[in-house]
């Protein structure tokens, strides 16, 4: 039983936050597939004179990658427990988020081998494809945006 059946919640509204958790890992499951892709593009960059260019725009791939991710995650499992509260946790996610990749990049700084220049493409590139996938996602869910005087 999830969260949601345990809480009692109508059949329609166990059924929208069983649809957004559905939503969430294929966001998951198509951004990866879209990081995969950027990577196997940035070995291209190999050919380059600059040798850290592919390195660097995988380093920057994969931050984005795996804050994307855990996001996806998180929102996931919490569309089941709690789909009430999804935009204000996907805000506060992205917020922190936000913060996080500021602080790591400030404090820890780029690694002396990247090119922040290409760090900062690849990053930028993955940022697009994942926000791509998010914009494809939700215009394809079926979730009700409102909810209907019977489920109050």
């Amino acid at each position: 039983m999830t969260g949601a059946a345990q809480r009692g919640l109508s059949d329609g509204r166990r059924d929208a936050a069983l649809a957004l958790s559905r939503q969430h890992w294929g966001q998951l499951r198509d951004g990866t597939a879209a990081s995969l892709a950027l990577a196997v593009l940035a070995c291209s960059l190999w050919l380059t004179p600059d040798r850290a260019a592919a390195p660097s725009a995988m380093l920057g791939i994969g931050i984005v990658w795996a804050s994307f991710a855990v996001s996806a995650v998180i929102l996931a499992l919490a569309a089941r427990r709690a789909p009430d509260s999804l935009v204000l946790l996907g805000m506060g996610l992205y917020v922190l988020k936000f913060f996080v990749v500021a602080v790591l990049f400030l404090m820890v700084g780029i690694p002396s081998w990247a090119s922040g220049i290409w760090v900062g493409a690849g990053a930028l590139a993955a940022v697009a494809a994942w926000q791509l996938v998010q914009f494809r996602s939700v215009g394809a869910s079926r979730v009700p945006l409102y909810s209907s005087d019977e489920d109050a």
